[in-house]
């Protein structure tokens, strides 16, 4: 099952797919109906058409058959990490640890790849199948070759013929494309969409297929016998009767079947999880589920009007809408010359600054926000089997080292600093390196790090990748207001710039203690890390099936996130590492038991 947030940022990512291929479209159709609406030879127009016809349309065909493929590597990492998150989180709200890692599982395998097969084959037959309109109101929507070349000889004839001057001609004949766009046609049906509608719908409604077997497959394999529809606040009416809870079954097909809209197509944010009758504890509590209810009711009042918790969802919808719609006309503007674009800029600030105040006085997170998941819903960290554990999301770039090496991050090596990379020469990084340098006194670990680049272009405070042996830090570190705003929030175990260096080499020492008990098995990793972990997993497991929030109350927001959406310990490990290092002890039987994985590696307690 995938949580509401992540199938929220799923649908943004999906809707966006093909967003290259729909901007290169609408710049170089626009660009060429410019011009041929600046011929006023009818001779010369029929030479331009004959000679530059054919070849534009072989040169857009190459260019969206190459965009088209860059967009199928990220819808395939894109299901991938779906098909994951919703596997790991079904097996973490069950009583089962023993169950295989989802890059050994044959049988999720299979489902990932069948997904990403007909996600592809759906993306060609949109991309086959799309077209624009020659009318602002979408009354008539052609074939792209066809509406192509109809909007050329549209231009050029208004010109020729002295009915209209060149700009307003060109204007008229690219309306159609500013308004509304690449559009996916259904030819059985003539019925025509916006490509981002038709791309979303159908990548997540595969997706949300994917899901179902997924979820199917682990409700089998562990020997349950009921669902749990997921809950978030906000919820449509139809559907916030029954989120949150449990039913057998047969009670769940039965009320499935009854919904016009089905738990778990993705193309809402509920969803599914198998659960064990009579085991498994409902994740919501009565008063829980009753407080989404009210407040969804409650709502907010905005510009004189009441709007329901859903109702200022969709009220933010539209806006969002509003400002991809004027993006489209900016782009015709910017290929065509018009000389109205400062205006057509000025309305896409006004709805920005709409769209800002209108999301603030509702409560609601931004599309930006709800993308990279703020604080208050997790840090977004990686699927068990990445390399990195971090406190934040960070972005991949080149590393461009003195031997010509080339890394994962754009930066420099510093001057004066072996080891360390900056991406910019700001006082914040330099003040942040000069820090760190001092801080290996009191952090003897970071002198084993082989890497440490300091960067404006992460999403939180730190990283450490075990597989490279580097560390990724915030430039802004040694910032107090960023300390206070990203770090000493309530959210970390980490309150300051040292908690966090030492939170980060404690993920070393544990990546560290794996790397040493390999050598002396014939195990892979995986297995390894799991053997190692066994005994803590155990009692972190009973202790939250006892009581949902017990790693929140007794480690840290972080580590909880991490567990309950990736099945994962390794911030449970790395936070009860360092708040032991801080004398904080609220559970002295789990300080024990990350002590004991270590042995005489390290001493914990």
């Amino acid at each position: 099952m995938l949580t509401a947030d992540q199938i929220e940022v799923l649908g943004h990512q999906a809707q966006k797919l093909l967003d290259p291929v729909q901007d290169f479209l609408i710049r170089e159709i626009a660009s060429r109906i410019t011009e041929a609406g600046s011929m006023t030879a009818t001779a010369q127009y029929q030479v331009w058409r004959l000679q530059n016809m054919g070849k534009s349309q072989k040169e857009i065909k190459r260019e969206v058959a190459r965009l088209l493929r860059l967009s199928e590597e990220k819808l395939e990492q894109l299901i991938m990490k779906a098909g994951e998150d919703g596997y790991t989180y079904d097996l973490a709200a069950l009583p089962s640890t023993s169950a295989v890692p989802f890059s050994e599982s044959k049988v999720m395998q299979d489902i990932v790849s069948a997904a990403v097969d007909l996600a592809r084959d759906d993306l060609t037959n949109i991309s086959q199948t799309m077209g624009f309109c020659l009318d602002a109101k979408g009354k008539v929507c052609l074939p792209l070759t066809e509406a192509y070349e109809q909007a050329c000889d549209n231009a050029f004839m208004k010109v020729s013929t002295g009915a209209q001057d060149f700009q307003s001609a060109v204007r008229e004949a690219t309306r159609g494309l500013a308004k509304k766009g690449i559009q996916y046609i259904d030819y059985e049906s003539g019925i025509h969409t916006t490509l981002e509608a038709a791309t979303r719908r159908s990548i997540m409604g595969g997706m949300g297929l994917m899901q179902e077997k997924i979820s199917q497959s682990v409700h089998d394999e562990c020997g349950c016998n009921g669902w749990e529809i997921s809950a978030h606040g906000c919820s449509a009416p139809d559907h916030e009767p029954y989120q949150g809870r449990q039913y057998s079954d047969a009670e769940f097909q039965k009320l499935n079947n009854s919904l016009k809209r089905r738990i778990g197509t993705l193309n809402c944010g509920h969803a599914a999880h198998p659960i064990i009758l009579g085991i498994s504890r409902p994740q919501y509590t009565e008063q829980e589920l009753r407080s989404f209810r009210e407040e969804n009711q409650k709502g907010v009042d905005i510009d004189d009007r009441h709007y329901t918790g859903y109702e200022a969802t969709q009220k933010q919808r539209t806006i969002e809408r509003a400002m991809r719609a004027k993006k489209k006309e900016i782009i015709v503007a910017e290929a065509t010359g018009d000389p109205n674009l400062p205006q057509l800029q000025s309305r896409m600030q006004v709805l920005s600054q709409e769209y800002s105040r209108f999301s603030n006085q509702a409560g609601l997170r931004t599309q930006i926000e709800r993308t990279h998941v703020n604080r208050h819903l997790g840090k977004s960290k990686p699927a068990p089997g990445s390399s990195l554990d971090f406190m934040g999301k960070p972005q991949n770039f080149n590393i461009k080292k003195g031997n010509g090496k080339v890394g994962m991050a754009r930066g420099y090596e510093v001057d004066g600093h072996p080891g360390f990379f900056s991406q910019t020469y700001s006082k914040d990084a330099r003040a942040t390196i000069d820090f760190i340098e001092k801080e290996k006194e009191n952090i003897p670990q970071l002198t084993t790090v082989d890497e440490i680049v300091v960067t404006n272009d992460i999403y939180g405070p730190a990283a450490y990748d075990h597989e490279h042996n580097r560390l990724y830090v915030d430039e802004r570190l040694t910032n107090p207001e960023f300390i206070k705003s990203d770090v000493a929030n309530g959210y970390f175990v980490a309150e300051n710039a040292e908690d966090t260096l030492r939170h980060e080499m404690h993920h070393k020492e544990h990546h560290d203690l794996i790397d040493r008990r390999l050598l002396t098995s014939h195990k892979d990793r995986a297995t390894v890390k799991q053997e190692i972990e066994a005994d803590l997993r155990k009692y972190v497991v009973t202790q939250w099936l006892n009581e949902r929030n017990y790693i929140t109350k007794y480690v840290s927001e972080n580590a909880s996130v991490a567990f309950v959406r990736y099945n994962s310990l390794n911030e449970l490990i790395a936070e009860v590492m360092l708040a032991n290092d801080k004398g904080i002890i609220k559970d002295p039987i789990l300080v024990r038991k990350v002590g004991e994985m270590f042995h005489d590696a390290h001493d914990v307690g």
